[in-house]
């Protein structure tokens, strides 16, 4: 997460930065780094960054050097237990 001063000073040396508002200032978003072990990595992480986009948890774009990664309206439904215990 990045407050707004952080978020301005990575806007003045970084072109995907943005100058406006950013999702990155509220907690909803982050960024993973783009540097891979292997080829087989980069391949187990884009089917889980499609699966989770498919089922509208989260949005995905890759950058330059980062999978920036946002997440999405249904997400919210992960908050409550899907079967709560019963005590």
């Amino acid at each position: 997460m990045r407050d707004t001063s952080y978020q301005q000073l990575l806007a003045r040396s970084d072109p995907e930065a943005t100058h406006a508002y950013s999702l990155h200032t509220t907690g909803y978003a982050f960024d993973v780094s783009r540097r891979y072990a292997s080829p087989a990595q980069a391949r187990a992480l884009q089917f889980w960054l499609d699966r989770l986009q498919a089922l509208n948890l989260i949005a995905w774009v890759r950058e330059p050097t980062v999978i920036h990664i946002t997440a999405a309206a249904d997400a919210s439904r992960l908050q409550t237990p899907a079967h709560p215990s019963s005590g």
